[in-house]
């Protein structure tokens, strides 16, 4: 294994060095009390290092309160998913970064389809304001691309990670597909170990054993799981159990 690879320099990460690995519940609930129940069921199980919190819970309790409202329950870090931000005018990167920022959101998914200005912008536009990019460009969608029926070019992860490499940023959104080997690839070629964030994932796990072949490119690995967690009867044992899964198919071997 080629020893050049490098995170970004100055960089910070959503959850520093130690945490390679783990699984991020997707809080993709309309409600209070479903947020507390989610929440304290699983923040204490090994395993899980943070929350994705989504446009269901924030339309219904405002950003501020959604944030505060897990605040209360863990000091886990939360990673906003605002719908795929990226597809609007570069103008609006700076409005979203300072709103998420005085949020105290720690990172934020973009999906910057609308092109290398916008991409570019609200990259840079939530860096500046201390909020990590989280970046992708690829849905888990079979029609999502236009190879498969759908309108958006088969490249667009590709196109959209080279811009993201080129500054700096090494937080990726990779679904658990064929993509995961094509853009670990992109990231070595350009000296860099990417944190990988995979959707995807279902109730049975079986796509966490994909990502042990590309543990030994990347700097962390962390999937992010729904209706998994979410909709099961005992959220915080199927929570463990796809921790488990993970640290079985990556444990010892990310970064190697």
């Amino acid at each position: 294994m080629s020893t050049n690879l490098v995170s970004q320099p100055n960089a910070p990460t959503v959850f520093g060095a130690s945490r390679t690995h783990g699984i991020i519940p997707a809080l993709d609930v309309p409600d209070t009390a479903a947020v507390r129940r989610i929440v304290r069921a699983t923040s204490a199980v090994p395993g899980v290092v943070g929350y994705k919190l989504g446009l269901a819970t924030v339309l219904q309790l405002g950003l501020r309160a959604a944030v505060e409202l897990i605040a209360e329950l863990t000091d886990l870090p939360v990673l906003y998913d605002h719908q795929k931000a990226g597809l609007d005018v570069p103008s609006n990167a700076a409005v979203l970064a300072r709103t998420l920022a005085g949020a105290n959101i720690a990172a934020a998914v973009v999906f910057p389809v609308a092109g290398p200005t916008v991409a570019a912008e609200f990259v840079g536009a939530l860096r500046a304001h201390g909020v990590v990019p989280v970046v992708g460009g690829l849905l888990p969608v079979a029609d999502y691309t236009a190879s498969g029926g759908g309108w958006v070019s088969d490249d667009v992860l590709a196109d959209i990670t080279r811009i993201a490499l080129r500054a700096g940023e090494t937080h990726l959104v990779v679904p658990a597909t064929p993509q995961l080997q094509a853009i670990t690839g992109l990231a070595a070629d350009a000296g860099m170990r990417p944190r990988l964030f995979v959707p995807g994932i279902t109730s049975t796990g079986a796509e966490l054993g994909q990502l042990a072949a590309v543990a030994g490119r990347v700097a962390g690995i962390y999937p992010i799981v729904g209706r998994a967690v979410i909709n099961a009867d005992d959220p915080a044992a199927a929570a463990a159990r796809l921790a488990e899964l993970l640290d079985d198919a990556v444990g010892g071997r990310i970064g190697t």
